[in-house]
């Protein structure tokens, strides 16, 4: 007997759906996990610190995709400061198109920041539209996204922990 070709058709979309929810489980577990890593080690947003916790996940090899592993700093506006502010302060790997990300605020393009206060509000994991990786900037429109999990000290916002995941 034959499988009618639609129903090929079917079972490739199902197992491609499947597939790709079991990578974003994948991803969003490692965020769960670098979560944890912070709230039990007050020194782990030390560059040296974090990218010894990203290599030690072996990240670039299990976690197909991911560009990087970062923090951005929640600065809500106050004082002098007229803006919210989400400067990344740690990334690894260290290479040289992660290094150049340090420093940049999130909060300045529109897609991130709709991620970041989508996350802020509702304290879950977000995910951006699809928009061009930093990291690339002066490469040929290389497209990603960013997958982030809010990060509190009791009930104080500290920032987030971030995925750059390319797409290609």
């Amino acid at each position: 007997f034959f499988v009618k070709p639609q129903n090929n058709l079917i079972l490739e979309a199902d197992f491609l759906n499947k597939s790709f929810e079991r990578q974003m489980n994948a991803y969003g577990g490692l965020l769960q996990i670098a979560r944890s890593a912070y709230k039990t080690n007050p020194r782990f947003l030390e560059q040296d610190v974090f990218s010894r916790f990203v290599e030690d996940a072996q990240v670039t090899t299990y976690y197909q995709g991911v560009q990087a592993v970062g923090f951005a700093l929640w600065q809500p506006a106050s004082g002098g400061n007229t803006s919210n502010k989400a400067p990344t302060l740690a990334i690894a790997p260290q290479n040289d198109a992660n290094k150049a990300v340090f420093n940049y605020d999130m909060y300045t393009n529109d897609l991130r920041r709709a991620a970041i206060d989508q996350a802020r509000t509702t304290g879950r994991l977000q995910i951006t539209k699809v928009l061009k990786l930093q990291q690339e900037e002066n490469k040929a429109h290389v497209e990603g996204f960013l997958m982030l999990v809010p990060v509190w000290d009791q009930d104080k916002l500290k920032g987030f922990l971030y995925l750059a995941i390319r797409t290609d």
